[in-house]
């Protein structure tokens, strides 16, 4: 069953209430776009983070630590739109303060064959 959705809006929408609970037991707390491409997912709890203990958050050992959950998030964040059927690499960039987590993505508008533009990602060949 391949799912199909209409816009990139319903790409995401679906990634930050589904992919977001099967991944991390939660929702994300907000979700906003600029309708261009650009979306910034906010999870001010993010649990995921809680783990990482350190008493400085300002020290080089959290930083290092921190930075190996964030390549492990966007990683996830990437394949699952890519599997979605984005082929071309969305950027996503992070920003974790605390427990609290803002991703934003910027996905390509697809150009079509006709030359109209598209915010559906081609199917997978």
């Amino acid at each position: 069953m391949q799912v199909k959705f209409q816009t990139q809006l319903e790409t995401v929408k679906f990634l930050c209430t589904e992919f977001w609970k099967f991944a991390f037991s939660k929702g994300v707390d907000n979700l906003r776009t600029n309708n261009a491409g650009t979306f910034i997912i906010v999870d001010d709890a993010f649990k995921f983070l809680a783990r990482v203990s350190c008493k400085d958050h300002e020290s080089k050992e959290y930083q290092e630590k921190i930075a190996f959950y964030e390549a492990f998030v966007i990683g996830m964040i990437i394949g699952a739109l890519m599997n979605l059927g984005y082929d071309q690499t969305p950027q996503v960039k992070s920003n974790f303060k605390d427990t609290r987590l803002q991703l934003t993505i910027t996905l390509q508008t697809i150009v079509n064959e006709d030359a109209q533009t598209s915010s559906i990602p081609p199917p997978i060949r």
